[in-house]
């Protein structure tokens, strides 16, 4: 009863498990909430998206609550996006302050540009989706840090922070539920590379999504570190 429950609700309580991180970050970071909010729904919708569409058929399947919508990978986006933009500044007390609005022109640039992306890379090399998403953050990665240079230590540092939070909390998730990794993650199409018993693919990603969510709001307004 209790394995069964585990599986069944593995997204939503391993997603629970960050949550006091984000709510610590929160409380920390009172003059950044509305950076950690509007990032966290931005990357909340197009996790949302992202898996039911594109990952839910060639990198994992977890069992969701409902069969119609994938609530916990907004849950996921919202709170893993909220942390990756405040993480490195919490860690060495750092401030970014923004000058003015996001642009929402360029962010709609960013969402559309990002869909065309998938397309094509999908399109010309028939990749697995989660390598697809690294190429398209790594382009992004470009693109920010040359349009604003002095992020690229906060960028960095970042995404390598991002790699030992997830590390850590693969490795509680895996305490809980040993086989997760055969259970939802579909190996087949996966390089079969792990590192802490984790795919590396895992591991690749959380460094580009930590390095991209770093610093785009910070380029979307014009930050400057106080």
């Amino acid at each position: 009863m209790v394995t069964k429950f585990i599986h069944q609700y593995y997204y939503l309580w391993s997603v629970a498990l960050i949550i006091p991180l984000w709510v610590f970050i929160v409380y920390k970071k009172k003059k950044s909430r509305v950076e950690i909010i509007y990032m966290g729904i931005l990357c909340g919708t197009s996790a949302l998206t992202l898996d039911k569409y594109c990952s839910f058929n060639d990198y994992w399947r977890p069992p969701t609550i409902f069969d119609t919508i994938n609530f916990e990978s907004f849950l996921y986006g919202f709170f893993l996006g909220g942390i990756s933009t405040k993480i490195y500044e919490l860690l060495f007390n750092k401030e970014y302050i923004a000058q003015k609005s996001p642009n929402s022109l360029f962010v709609l640039t960013i969402m559309f540009g990002s869909v065309f992306l998938y397309v094509i890379f999908l399109g010309l090399f028939s990749l697995n989706s989660v390598l697809i998403y690294i190429g398209i953050l790594l382009i992004w990665i470009i693109l920010f840090l040359l349009i604003n240079r002095r992020l690229y230590r906060l960028c960095i540092c970042s995404g390598i922070i991002m790699i030992g939070l997830n590390m850590c909390w693969y490795a509680v998730m895996l305490a809980i539920y040993p086989s997760a990794i055969q259970d939802i993650w579909l190996t087949d199409n996966l390089s079969g590379l792990l590192i802490f018993n984790v795919p590396i693919e895992e591991h690749y990603y959380i460094f580009s999504f930590g390095c991209v969510i770093s610093i785009m709001y910070k380029v979307l307004t014009k930050t400057v570190i106080k």
